[in-house]
């Protein structure tokens, strides 16, 4: 599973005049999809919950992919150091449910 929040931040940092990021958001995506991970849209419930969570985060995007985690019952995995939350996946976009693997 990855939220379209990932590919959000990932083409905000791809745009024109950016340098964080070489990575096209609309190939990694495809790739994403053709891996057969499922996309997990952000909802209303998703922003409600981020009222809820402890100021941990300063990231926008960081939030919003706790409060779906929360919201929707997954093990978030971040790849990223500096944010305090586990798993082994390098781009940061996967969140298995719990109990299973993918």
């Amino acid at each position: 599973m990855f939220s379209a929040a990932s590919l959000w931040e990932v083409a905000i940092k791809s745009s024109p005049g950016r340098e964080d990021s070489a990575v096209d958001p609309a190939l990694l995506r495809r790739g994403l999809l053709d891996d057969s991970y499922i996309e997990l849209p952000v909802t209303s419930a998703h922003a409600v919950t981020v009222a809820t969570l402890r100021p941990i985060h300063r990231d926008p995007f960081d939030q919003l992919l706790v409060a779906q985690a929360q919201t929707e019952g997954v093990t978030l995995l971040r790849g990223r150091t500096g944010v305090p939350l586990s798993g082994a996946d390098p781009t940061g976009l996967k969140a298995a449910r719990s109990g299973t693997s993918e």
